[in-house]
């Protein structure tokens, strides 16, 4: 878990140093705490591959294309 703590910056660490030692006994404790926290942003990152791999379908406009 130090190592997780040295990954961290800004609200993330401010956040894991407010972490009450009692709730996070076990990695798990404090994957299932920081998801629960920054889970969302998790879900919303879209990585470039993805991006870079995207092509407009022939069938679809391009405001359809931009907005899928």
């Amino acid at each position: 878990m130090q190592l997780f703590q040295r990954s961290l910056s800004g609200s993330a660490l401010q956040w894991f140093a407010r972490l009450e030692i009692p709730q996070i006994r076990t990695w798990p404790d404090l994957t299932n705490a920081f998801l629960k926290k920054y889970g969302l942003y998790c879900e919303l990152t879209i990585d470039r591959c993805y991006l870079m791999g995207m092509s407009r379908k022939p069938t679809e406009s391009f405001r359809e294309y931009a907005l899928r």
